[in-house]
């Protein structure tokens, strides 16, 4: 396993995005999907690419982007991750390595998989007896210990409290760490508990249930979501439209146009999301606003076409006012 995790891979530029939906569990870390040799090495290259910038050997406009790529890695980059932390601890440059694990550390110190804890304690330098940033990984190991022993000892509260306890007694929070720590079908009775819960707290933890990579907690998830925006006012599901994580917009969007809430402005910004989701439930919502109308885009849709359909329904909406 350790070396797999130091291999080096060939630099090359990176195609396409890594779509993480129906996907098993990393046998190695459960709370992270299974990818394949090739998407691994798409995540490799741009952890690659980052090392470049950052040592000044990637300029300009493709600098910029191997920065922005790098920025929005996620969880399920964090071997490439441990693996670019190997190669950067390699170099006399502090920069890389110092970014890299600042990134690292985010990861792990919010993860609820004591699995993936324990392997990257075992591999984050592997190997390594001499490096200018020994300090660095010292700090990561550290950081996966204690982070393993607060779960285990919070898993062992847990796992009594739970026993004793029906979920419809239990707090959001405690609902949230149930889900974290049961496995498989378990985890299904705190979810549609969670569902009937209000607040930021149940719509983050519903949120991330509708963007798992596990098709049956992701379709529940979703199914879930929805129900929580019926209930919710306008004034709130109109602001929901402009957040940050995409299902929460596309769900946002859905019941927007299933109530026929007249938020015509938000929903053509939506119809040129970057998330091909959102796209597409701003244009069914919009379609049901206008009556049968469909100006687009169609799913997968070229960017330049993303932005006629913009322009058609923005033309559309003008022409609409002027009656």
């Amino acid at each position: 396993m350790v070396q797999t995790i130091v291999a080096m891979v060939t630099l090359t530029l990176v195609s396409s995005p890594i779509s993480l939906k129906d996907r098993e569990p990393n046998p190695f870390a459960p709370s992270l999907p299974k990818l394949t040799d090739e998407e691994e090495a798409k995540l490799d290259e741009i952890v690659n690419r980052f090392i470049f910038y950052d040592i000044g050997q990637l300029k300009g406009e493709e600098g910029k982007k191997a920065l922005r790529d790098f920025q929005s890695l996620g969880p399920e980059a964090t071997f490439a991750l441990i693996r670019g932390m190997y190669r950067a601890a390699h170099m006399e440059s502090s920069c890389p390595a110092v970014v890299i694990a600042k990134k690292l550390d985010s990861i792990l110190r919010s993860t609820t998989d004591i699995e993936l804890l324990q392997f990257a304690r075992e591999n984050i330098g592997a190997g390594i007896n001499q490096s200018p940033h020994m300090s660095v990984i010292r700090n990561l190991r550290v950081t996966c210990q204690l982070r393993q022993t607060y779960l285990i000892r919070q898993k062992t509260y847990l796992e009594a409290r739970l026993a004793r306890t029906p979920p419809q007694q239990l707090s959001v929070g405690e609902l949230i760490s149930a889900l974290n720590f049961k496995k498989n079908d378990d985890r299904k009775p705190y979810l549609q508990e969670l569902g009937k819960r209000n607040g930021e707290l149940a719509l983050g933890a519903l949120a991330d249930a509708a963007a798992s990579f596990e098709t049956d907690i992701r379709d529940m998830g979703r199914e879930l979501l929805a129900e929580y925006f019926r209930r919710q006012q306008p004034t709130y599901i109109r602001a929901k439209l402009s957040d940050r994580r995409p299902v929460v917009r596309e769900m946002a969007a859905k019941v927007a146009g299933d109530k026929g809430l007249p938020y015509v402005v938000e929903l053509i910004r939506l119809v040129g999301d970057q998330d091909i989701d959102v796209q597409q439930a701003a244009r069914d919502a919009l379609k049901s606003l206008s009556g049968g109308q469909d100006f687009g885009p169609e799913r997968g849709a070229a960017p330049v076409n993303v932005q006629r359909a913009v322009q058609l329904w923005t033309t559309w909406w003008q022409q609409q006012k002027r009656r």
